[in-house]
């Protein structure tokens, strides 16, 4: 078997270039905004990567131990996915406490 070198691309996440520059707005309404679209979109795609584990997982009694060779190199890719975007999902959650916490304090100070 020859072996195979690991190929490093580029990751993107527009989001993340959106967000960076969102701060020339000055407004964290549309951040909050922002980040309360983006989540929603991270947990479908969570759900849905969850429930292809799960469909995986009932099409395998040994689950995963016993997948086949492909199937399993699948499921090791499934997890990456799972666990990177419950890693971005508390980001986003943490960011969502921070701009709520920010706008409560605009407002207080206003007042």
């Amino acid at each position: 078997m020859a072996a195979v070198g690991l190929i490093v691309g580029v990751e993107r996440s527009a989001y993340i270039g959106q967000l960076i520059f969102m701060g020339q707005l000055n407004d964290l309404g549309t951040t909050l905004a922002f980040l309360e679209q983006l989540r929603q979109l991270l947990r479908d795609k969570l759900q849905y990567l969850q429930t292809a584990k799960k469909d995986m997982g009932r099409s395998c009694a040994g689950f995963p131990d016993e997948l086949g060779v492909v199937d399993f190199h699948e499921h090791l890719g499934l997890r990456m996915g799972i666990l990177s975007l419950r890693s971005q999902l508390c980001w986003c959650d943490e960011s969502l406490r921070w701009v709520g916490g920010r706008i409560a304090r605009e407002i207080d100070s206003h007042d």
